[in-house]
C-alpha cells in the first residue's frame, strides 16, 4: 500500500517511479517518504562526487519543493548544515566529507555540473541528464524514470566531457516511453474489463439451449414422418385381388 501511494504520487508529478524486488539492497535502503497529509514527497538522494575519490553522500529525506542549489550548498558545507553538533559520530563524518570536497568548495556552484543518472535509456548503460540547479527537485525529476531514488553526480566542469549527457532527442524518447507505457497499461486494463463483461453476457443455458428453434424442430419432425410414410408402400386393390387368387 505504501509503495502504491508513492508510485501514484510520483505519477501525478510526471515521474515514472519504479521499485526493485524487496530483497534488493537498493530497495531496502530507500527512505523516500510521502507525507499524505501535506501531499509532499521527501526523496532519498545519493550524491556522487567523482572528482573526490567517488565520495558518496546520502540525504535521507529531501523535500521535493527545495531548490536544487540549496541542497548542494548544504552538502558542500556539511559542518555548517549539521543541526545537532553534539552528535560526535555525525560531526566526524561531516568533517571527513568537508576535507574530501575541497576542490568542489573552491569551484563553487558555478564550477560544477549536476547530472542525474538516467534509467532505461536505449543505446547506453550509463547516460545522464543535466539538471538545472535553479529549479526545485520536483521540477528536475519531471519526465524522468527513477528506480527507487535519484542518484545525482556532482561533476567539476573541467571533467564533464567524460560523461555522456542526454540530448533533447533522447529526452523526448524517454518522455514518449513513459507516455506509451501508461497508454499500454490503460489499454490492457480496458481490454481485461471488456473480456470479463463478454464472458458474463455469453453464459450458455445448457438446459434450454438448442441448435434448432421450435419451428425448425417441427419442420424436421414432419419431414421425418413424410419419409417414413413414403418408405411404407401399400399395394392397390387390383394387385391385392391377384395375390388372393
Amino acid at each position: 500500500m505504501h509503495l502504491k501511494r508513492l508510485k501514484t504520487a510520483a505519477f501525478k508529478r510526471k515521474i515514472a517511479l519504479q521499485f526493485m524486488p524487496q530483497h534488493f539492497s537498493r530497495h531496502k535502503s530507500n527512505t523516500t517518504f510521502l507525507n499524505w497529509k501535506s501531499n509532499e514527497l521527501y526523496w532519498r538522494i545519493e550524491w556522487i562526487f567523482p572528482q573526490a575519490e567517488c565520495t558518496k553522500w546520502v540525504t535521507e529525506r529531501s523535500l521535493e519543493s527545495t531548490r536544487l542549489s540549496l541542497l548542494i550548498e548544504e552538502i558542500l558545507d556539511p559542518v555548517k548544515s549539521l543541526e545537532n553538533k553534539n552528535n560526535i559520530e555525525e560531526l566526524n563524518l561531516r568533517m571527513s566529507l568537508n576535507d574530501r570536497l575541497q576542490f568542489y568548495q573552491a569551484a563553487g556552484l558555478s564550477g560544477v555540473k549536476v547530472l542525474l543518472k538516467a534509467e532505461k535509456i536505449a543505446k547506453s548503460d550509463l547516460k545522464f541528464y543535466e539538471l538545472d540547479i535553479t529549479l526545485t527537485l520536483m521540477e528536475n525529476l519531471e519526465n524522468k524514470v527513477i528506480i527507487e531514488f535519484p542518484v545525482i553526480y556532482i561533476v567539476l566542469k573541467d571533467h564533464s566531457y567524460m560523461y555522456e549527457i542526454i540530448n533533447t532527442d533522447d529526452e523526448d524518447d524517454s518522455k514518449c516511453k513513459i507516455n506509451n507505457d501508461n497508454v499500454l497499461k490503460r489499454r490492457k486494463r480496458t481490454y481485461n474489463q471488456m473480456n470479463i463483461k463478454e464472458e458474463k453476457s455469453s453464459t450458455v443455458n445448457y438446459f434450454f439451449n438448442s441448435e434448432f428453434s421450435e419451428s425448425e424442430e417441427e419442420e424436421l419432425s414432419n419431414n421425418q414422418k413424410s419419409d417414413h410414410l413414403s418408405n411404407f408402400c401399400i399395394p392397390n386393390y387390383d394387385e391385392l385381388v391377384k395375390m388372393e387368387q
